[in-house]
């Protein structure tokens, strides 16, 4: 009756059940075979997909295409990239020995639990390092196009020398690999895992078992979520420099070391492979039952349960001192029993475990063959196939020694203790069945392995060469990839574990464990090879030490860590209390596990190295602790901020900076309000450094928010002081309204009082509104000189809003003025055409009429009023000049007959004189003598007796006193006889004078520009070249002519030529221009600087050239005597 093995209650009974699969896996050995992969013929093959099923059609076709920049959609695991291939183990010299390279060992100790080694071995160049770097996703998922992982070359030479481990481990976690999974990165339901081992117990005596079949791990019973998946990659075996016995001692590190272990061969797997691998396994076996038999046979140090501790048996270690106080004992003898003797089942555990947790792949790269069945079912047949090589005699042997074996354990475990005392020993027995299965037996793969995949790869590309990463085919990436998703699942469900002693249970292994193994393992491998034998067993007293000190670590930091965590959190005081006890308490033990076992020396080591480590736990669970306590502190720090924040909000604010400053004065009173939280539960946390530190993040929070208390007071004061601020410029701008003209409609000293009390109304807002506050200096000066920048801009402004409205009536008097000023020179000259002197006389008196008017405004004595003064003139003459004009005009149409008669008289003459001055001479003539011979006409027509008359019955004499022109106020009292002008000196309009007036204005307004053009007479185009020819001519010459005489005849000739040129009257007309600039510069002169100075100037420079002029005569005596003198000085020297 067939049942699935399970553990049993009894220890010795686990014993026996899986000494019995050993057997029964043995047996299985004698059905030996040739492989099933056969080429068959296209029409009955069938291909296999990437996930190893077989499969028919169009889904057997492999992707050869490139992946190109696609490479991420085979990353597993995100966020990897970095590290690098270092070298953990290295041959000697002479390859005799191994050697443990330092910085891979620091690597290897540093990764933490728990941990999965991938390994990959095999033959020389058959892709152990090219697969690593493409299972390696920090390698294959990092940026860049080339695989920079493990070395990998093309020649024909290994590039691998002893064993190389990857820097940076494989972060794996189940949520990530599981995400994966629902994606459909996985195989097809029907695929499956691996193969493992079914077998069936012990029916009537007669041993019967199954051959290997294929499984699916459960992921929903792994044993961790996240685990460290660390590569290493073994120098390939049978290489040209190395030996059987260096290749056998590889194996042996890979297969003790390894989690996984993946074989690689070429192109197909036949017994050859098989064969290669049997062999190195028997050598192997030996070492590794010894490496687990040795460390299994440890004392039994049975540990009793304590406040903190696991359940154990045996020996109670009481964590904390006031237990052992209570109990009464001495803490130094609480333990009470230890055995030397190792039990049964740890025994089988020990031999059993690289069985059971270790994963054989057999991978085959550049397979390109078709299968008729999956991949695990042509792994299967190959492994289990029957050899004929195996005799009928030998399966008999086989068998007759396991079921020998199976009889005298199971006599060993049902005896009872006295009759064990005189049977064989399990070290004995371990022996003979190492013995027994390494003897010749092929096939040992089902014995060791506790499951075996099949890993069957095409080629990585197309090229025969390191390919890149854009260049590796798609359909070979996928076969990595499911592979990859399977390797991982495993590594989660059984990460590397080993037997610990003083727990009595498997633990996870951990990377020191890892270095203290592999460094006796080299230490016992080079003692082999030096031995001659690879079935030498190693000496592992040391590592088993070493293993038990990592037990002991372990179970100290779960004890400290318990009492760390619990609550109430302790202090640190009682934390090294604590830890005083309990450290004692694991040093005894230390010395109760690893003294009897080891050399005094190593144990004095091994003590030391034990102690250090206890001392660095209890600094990281100081540390922990006070992260606990800064934690706890922490967690009332919001209420302890909420309670300092309401404190703080009771003062209404704004308050004078006094009130803030007693607050702060109190800080050490606030903080009270958090010591009373952080001991609230009674226990004392404020005398922590934790609460210290947080009680710094307090004091901060109290600064911060008297900080901020001032802070937002002076924003407050600032708004107050701008408030008060606001509140004096809204008074002045409610009292300087604009649109209240009447405010402005004042002189100029009555507006000025009102802009002071405006202002001096404003400051009084201010400080009504800032109160107190006033005293604050600092602040209340710079409001000051902000308001009074602000009301000296409204002053200006009110000014100018005062001249706008003095402009404004200036402008409507002006206007005014403009629209009535015909009206009132009408009145004062009513009769028209008037004599010009009169008219002016009464444009005048208008001007300052209305002058007199605009300076009678409110403004009137203004620097507005005065700068209006010149636009006020300016219209005044533009309508003066119209009314002149227009009395001219008039005069002009009633003489229209007279002056067109003097106009054809003045065309008939313009051709007999050379200038318009000449004409107007003649005109003026022309006009009394034969145009105007009676004058009475003019005075008839401008009646000027008359018009002074009415001019003076009109005339204000106090206006006409304002007329600003002196000469035309002379000649206004003197016409008009106001104030003291005398009678003789009376100035009488003559008509004659008038008559003379009016030609004149005719002449050069009306008859000069009629007849300018002819005036202008042209010379003939011939001439005038000659006489430039001449000129040039002329001007040339002077420049070379020595002559004085000749320069002369050619001045005149060039003055002659250049008259002739110009024409007579325009060089007459120029000189009669420059005798008139002449005339008027003098007389511009004379005017400006006196009579008596010009005359002096004249004489000064006419006695100046009378002077120059006797000494140029005189000049050329004197230096004709001087040359005279100096030619007899020369005549008598010679």
């Amino acid at each position: 009756m067939s049942f699935i093995m399970k553990r049993h209650s009894a220890p010795w009974k686990a014993a026996i059940f899986r000494v019995l699969r050993i057997a029964c896996l043995s047996w299985s050995l004698t059905t030996c075979g040739n492989a099933a992969a056969s080429l068959a013929s296209k029409d009955s093959q069938t291909g296999f997909t990437a996930y190893g099923e077989s499969c028919a059609g169009a889904g057997c076709i492999f992707d050869e295409s490139s992946v190109g920049a696609d490479i991420h959609e085979f990353c597993l695991v995100p966020g990897v990239g970095g590290g690098r291939a270092v070298q953990l183990v290295r041959p000697t010299d002479d390859h005799l020995g191994l050697e443990l390279v330092e910085e891979g060992m620091q690597l290897l100790r540093s990764i933490p639990k728990p941990i999965a080694i991938v390994t990959a071995i095999g033959s020389v160049k058959t892709g152990k390092s090219s697969l690593l770097n493409v299972l390696n996703e920090h390698v294959l998922c990092a940026k860049g196009d080339q695989l920079d992982g493990f070395h990998v070359s093309d020649s024909v030479n290994a590039t691998t020398r002893g064993i190389w481990i990857w820097s940076e481990p494989i972060e794996v976690e189940s949520r990530v690999l599981q995400e994966h999974i629902d994606k459909g990165l996985t195989s097809k339901s029907s695929a499956f895992d691996h193969l493992v081992t079914v077998m069936d117990s012990l029916m009537g005596g007669t041993l019967r078992a199954k051959l290997t079949a294929k499984g699916r791990a459960d992921f929903s019973k792994r044993s961790v979520d996240r685990v460290n998946v660390v590569l290493l990659d073994v120098e390939g075996f049978n290489s040209t420099d190395g030996f059987q016995r260096y290749d056998e001692a590889l194996f042996t590190l890979a297969a003790t070391l390894s989690t996984e272990l993946i074989y690689l061969t070429h192109k197909v797997l036949d017994s050859r492979d098989l064969l290669d691998l049997q062999h190195m396994l028997q050598t192997a076996n030996s070492t590794i039952v010894n490496i687990y038999r040795s460390l299994s046979n440890a004392p039994s140090v049975v540990i009793g349960e304590g406040n903190y501790a696991r359940s154990h048996q045996g020996v109670s270690v009481i964590q904390q001192a006031g237990v052992a106080e209570e109990t009464g004992c001495d803490a130094c003898n609480i333990i009470t029993n230890v055995s030397r003797t190792a039990s049964g089942e740890r025994l089988g555990g020990g031999l059993l475990d690289l069985q059971t947790r270790t994963t054989l792949t057999m991978s085959v790269q550049g397979f390109n063959l078709q299968l008729q069945e999956s991949a695990l079912d042509y792994l299967n047949e190959v492994i289990n196939v029957k050899r004929f090589d195996l005799s009928y005699n030998d399966q008999r042997s086989f068998l007759a020694n396991l079921s020998q074996m199976r009889e005298q354990f199971v006599r060993f475990f049902k005896a009872d203790s006295r009759s064990r005392a005189t049977a064989s020993s399990p070290d004995q027995l371990a022996t003979d069945l190492i013995s027994r299965m390494t003897s010749g037996y092929k096939y040992v793969i089902p014995h060791v392995f506790g499951a075996v995949d099949a890993l069957l790869m095409s080629a990585p590309s197309k090229n025969n060469k390191t390919p890149r990463k854009c260049e590796l085919a798609r359909g070979y990436l996928e076969q990595v990839l499911n592979f990859k998703i399977r390797l991982f699942k495993r590594c989660l469900m059984s990460p590397k574990t080993r037997v610990s002693f003083v727990l009595n249970d498997t633990v996870h292994m951990a990377g020191n464990d890892f270095g203290d193994l592999l460094d006796h393992l080299v230490k016992t491998l080079n003692d082999s090879l030096k031995a001659g034998s690879v079935d030498y067993e190693g000496d592992f007293r040391l590592t088993r030490a070493n293993l038990v000190k990592n037990d002991l670590v372990d179970l100290y930091a779960q004890e400290l860590g318990g009492f760390t965590r619990k609550l109430p959190i302790p202090l640190p005081v009682e934390l090294a209390d604590f830890n005083e006890v309990t450290k004692t308490k694991y040093i005894q033990l230390i010395e109760l596990y690893a003294s009897y076992d080891i050399t005094p020396d190593n144990y004095r080591a091994l003590k030391a190295d034990f102690e250090g480590r206890l001392s660095k736990l209890m600094e990281y669970f100081d540390h922990e602790l006070h992260e606990i306590t800064l934690k706890h502190c922490r967690a009332v720090l919001p209420g302890v901020k909420n309670a300092i924040s309401e404190l703080t909000a009771q003062l209404k604010l704004p308050v004078l900076p006094s009130v803030i400053e007693d607050l702060e004065r109190k800080r050490l009173e606030i903080l009270d309000i958090f010591v009373q939280a952080v001991d609230a539960n009674g226990v004392e946390y404020s005398t922590t450094e934790a609460s210290k530190a947080v009680a710094v993040e307090v004091v901060e929070f109290i600064d911060t928010q008297i900080h901020d208390l001032y802070r937002e007071n002076e924003s407050e004061i600032n708004a107050v002081f701008q408030e008060g601020t606001r509140r004096a410029i809204e008074f002045y701008v409610s009292n300087s309204d604009r649109n209240a003209v009447e405010k402005y409609r004042v002189s100029s000293t009555d507006f000025v009082e009102s802009v002071n009390a405006w202002i001096g109304g404003s400051y009084a807002a201010y400080y009504q509104v800032v109160g107190d506050f006033k005293e604050m200096d600092d602040m209340n000066r710079k409001s000051l000189e902000f308001l009074g920048k602000q009301l000296s801009l409204l002053e200006k402004e009110s000014m100018d809003h005062w001249d706008d409205v003095c402009r404004h009536s200036l402008s409507q008097t002006m206007h005014r003025f403009k629209s009535t000023f015909d009206v009132q020179l009408q009145q004062l000259v009513p009769f028209r055409p008037a004599p010009k002197p009169i008219l002016r006389i009464a444009i005048e008196y208008l001007r300052a009429r209305g002058w007199a008017a605009m300076a009678e405004l409110h403004c009137g004595t203004s620097q507005v009023v005065r700068n209006t003064q010149p636009i006020f003139n300016r219209m005044v003459d533009e309508i003066g000049q119209n009314a002149v004009k227009s009395n001219d005009e008039s005069v002009f149409r009633h003489f229209h007959k007279e002056f067109m008669i003097m106009y054809q008289e003045a065309v008939e003459r313009v051709d007999h004189v050379y200038h318009f001055y000449q004409l107007k001479k003649h005109m003026h003539w022309y006009a009394k003598r034969h145009v105007f011979a009676h004058i009475k006409v003019v005075d008839q027509l401008l009646r000027p007796k008359r018009a002074a008359e009415e001019l003076k019955k009109n005339v204000d004499v106090d206006v006409l006193e304002n007329i600003t022109d002196a000469k035309l106020l002379r000649e206004a009292k003197s016409l008009l006889l106001i104030g003291s002008a005398d009678a003789s000196k009376t100035h009488v309009i003559d008509a004659s004078i008038l008559l003379e007036d009016i030609v004149e204005q005719w002449l050069s307004e009306r008859l000069y520009p009629r007849i300018r053009n002819d005036l202008m007479i042209r010379m003939p185009k011939l001439s005038t070249f000659f006489a430039m020819a001449a000129v040039l001519v002329c001007s040339t010459l002077m420049f070379n002519v020595r002559n004085a005489r000749l320069i002369y005849f050619l001045c005149c000739i060039d003055v002659i030529a250049f008259v002739h040129m110009m024409g007579l009257r325009r060089v007459m007309l120029l000189l009669g221009m420059a005798a008139r600039w002449a005339k008027n510069l003098l007389t511009m002169a004379i005017a400006t600087l006196g009579v008596s100075w010009s005359v002096a100037i004249a004489m000064t420079l006419l006695a100046g050239s009378l002077l120059w002029r006797q000494v140029v005569r005189r000049m050329p005596a004197i230096l004709g005597g001087r040359r005279r003198s100096r030619y007899l000085l020369l005549k008598q020297g010679r």
